[in-house]
């Protein structure tokens, strides 16, 4: 597919043009009014068209334009906000109203918003709750005629260390925005170090967690292996715990803030400041991307203008200027994914409409503003173009159709944060700038002050090694290991896509999760499709690297030739020579040579009900089948005969009826 033309508003630095550059588009139009951040984009993306205010753009610029993209402003429903004053009283959020203005004068064939999980929440100002701005968003979109589909996605599941949960809006004029969205789904059962050769952060919890219920602590494991063990902290935060191997939110004020506790492959502890060169790898950006005046001192065009127009020119960039910009920003990761999926937006099909449930209320928490919106939603509309013009209403006025909500608004029931499997790196092994240079270090008197804070509001639980840290006054003589950190390679920063193969550091943290899975069959390998389609979020190819190990496995097959429903079973066997299952579905069907990664599959957790509903409701829309709703006084199918349509007639493996 050719590159897309791609227009940003709310632009910022760049975050989400970036992601898009990166995964092949062609960004040609920029909107953005910070001039310290335009001062970036200049530097950044040279010869882009920037213009100044949202408020100023007309519909005639998108003309040309394939994806328009806003990370429009979060501030009044951010749950940091303690006002929260949402778009009915707040100043700044409002404006996404114009990218429904600009839409409307100019359609664009596909738009993709960014914006923080408080717009999924209800606000409660005065007496009357306020809706969420998800509720506006998509209601002017289906106004508009527009798809749509929307998740939240953390960027711990791109292997960063770096807890960012976001919500993408995908709305499109033409295609399935859930292809897009939705059709890539990671429910890891340890596959993670098949095809990653590290444990995904479920999987790295999930072991540590399990050394725990096993007696062993995580310092007495981390203290025999050389891997950095951190934890991030907010000395301007007293009412949260340090973060265990994954670096805090970073937002526009904690950035600056942002600490690291660390025990050193020496056993020695200390407490680092977090550089900006971290922060920007941390959200992708590679290091130094906000560091302009560095750019401009090097480019002696840029010298003879300061000479001619020096009273003119902006101010440098503050080290706190640039945390700003960075807690502002989307992470690269997260819109070089959706670029892309946009790059093939049919390349993987939602296929899981059936497992998803009706939206009861237009607003779901209307009735209970404490709740919000789910994790994941979509609308596929009926037909294509605005609504208030479509051909199949002119027959009838517009009054009388029901509203959009109660055609097609549902919420999947089986959505992760996780679109795909990616190995994670704790954030010790991650830092770089942050652990290089002595002079980072904390004083002594910020580390008990904080210390001091956290057990005044109540804290008695904090970690052996993080209470060292902060309790041990720096040591000029400690044997400073950066180097050896600093020669890592990963990909989670967006720099590069190269293994990290030659590093002792890594392979010291591969090695106890890898060892598990050494002595697995030996007769079947996964050949490149499998591996590919499992990294990418195919949970039939995850089962099918898992090999034996996945004998047990509790699983749902989608099964299109009988209405698009799932059957429960459970994996019995494995063929290592042929690399197929063994099914044995709940109704009493066998599968003996099952391909999960030609089919459509999803795990049952032990959580769930037999094969039934997440939240065990008795949902009438259930599409899951299982034993107790088969009609048993039937002779079984044979072996290779998994089912009946709806006249009577058997269906074998593969047919389409």
């Amino acid at each position: 597919m050719p590159p897309l033309n791609v227009a940003s508003l709310f632009t910022g630095i760049g975050g989400i043009d970036l992601g898009f550059a990166r995964a092949g588009h062609v960004i040609r139009l920029q909107v953005e009014r910070d001039e310290r951040c335009k001062r970036v984009l200049r530097a950044r993306f040279p010869g882009v068209a920037l213009l100044h205010d949202v408020e100023a753009v007309l519909p005639s610029a998108l003309e040309g334009i394939d994806v328009l993209v806003a990370g429009f402003p979060c501030v009044d429903c951010s749950t940091l906000n303690a006002t929260r004053p949402g778009l009915k009283h707040g100043r700044e959020t409002r404006a996404v109203a114009h990218v429904f203005r600009l839409l409307e004068g100019e359609r664009v064939p596909w738009v993709v918003f960014e914006n923080v999980t408080g717009i999924l929440k209800w606000h409660k100002t005065g007496a009357n709750a306020q809706a969420p701005a998800i509720d506006y968003v998509v209601n002017e979109l289906e106004a508009l005629g527009y798809r749509w589909a929307y998740r939240v996605v953390d960027l711990l599941a791109f292997g960063a260390p770096h807890k960012r949960r976001r919500v993408f809006v995908v709305a499109s004029l033409h295609g399935d925005p859930r292809d897009v969205l939705l059709s890539q789904n990671s429910d890891c059962q340890g596959e993670c170090v098949v095809v990653e050769r590290r444990p995904c952060y479920d999987c790295f919890v999930y072991d540590n967690a399990a050394s725990a219920a096993a007696g062993e602590s995580t310092d007495a494991k981390n203290a025999t292996t050389t891997v950095m063990e951190s934890a991030s902290m907010d000395f301007g935060e007293r009412s949260q715990l340090p973060l265990r191997d994954v670096c805090q939110c970073l937002t526009t004020t904690s950035g600056a803030r942002t600490c690291v506790a660390i025990r050193r492959a020496n056993h020695t502890h200390d407490v680092v400041k977090l550089t900006i060169e971290d922060a920007e790898r941390l959200m992708g950006f590679p290091a130094g991307y906000t560091d302009v005046d560095s750019v401009s001192a090097r480019s002696k065009r840029s010298k003879k203008r300061r000479r001619l127009a020096n009273s003119t020119q902006p101010p440098s960039l503050s080290i706190r200027d640039r945390f700003h910009f960075i807690g502002n920003a989307c992470a690269v990761q997260q819109s070089e994914w959706i670029g892309h999926r946009l790059s093939f937006p049919y390349a993987m099909k939602f296929a899981c409409d059936a497992m998803s449930a009706a939206f009861e209320e237009p607003c779901p928490g209307r009735k209970d503003a404490s709740k919000s919106w789910p994790l994941a939603a979509y609308n596929v509309l009926s037909f294509d173009g605005d609504m208030r013009s479509a051909a199949w209403a002119s027959s009838s006025s517009l009054s009388s159709l029901p509203p959009a909500w109660m055609r097609r608004r549902r919420a999947p029931k089986f959505i992760s944060e996780r679109p795909f499997v990616r190995g994670f790196l704790p954030l010790g092994v991650f830092l770089r700038s942050s652990i290089k240079h002595a002079a980072n270090r904390v004083a002594f008197e910020r580390r008990r002050t904080y210390y001091d804070r956290l057990v005044a509001h109540g804290f008695d639980d904090i970690d052996t090694f993080v209470r060292k840290a902060l309790l041990s006054a720096p040591d000029a003589n400690v044997v400073d290991d950066a180097s050896s950190m600093s020669s890592i390679d990963d990909d989670v920063s967006g720099e590069n896509d190269d293994d990290d193969d030659n590093s002792d550091v890594s392979q010291s943290f591969l090695s106890s999760s890898a060892q598990k899975h050494d002595d697995k069959s030996q007769g079947f390998e996964s050949n490149n499709v499998t591996h590919s389609l499992a990294r990418d979020g195919h949970v039939g190819a995850a089962l099918a690297e898992l090999k034996d190990a996945a004998i047990g496995q509790r699983i749902r097959v989608l099964w299109p030739a009988m209405q698009n429903k799932f059957f429960a079973a459970t994996v019995t066997s494995f063929d290592a020579q042929a690399g197929t299952f063994q099914l044995d579905y709940d109704d009493g069907d066998v599968d003996a040579a099952f391909k999960p990664w030609n089919e459509h599959v999803c795990f049952i957790r032990q959580n769930d009900s037999d094969g039934g509903d997440n939240d065990g409701d008795n949902d009438k829309d259930d599409v899951i089948t299982t034993r107790s709703s088969i009609d048993l006084s039937t002779p079984p199918q044979p072996s290779r005969v998994m089912r009946t349509n709806a006249k009577g007639e058997a269906v074998e493996i593969g047919s389409v009826v």
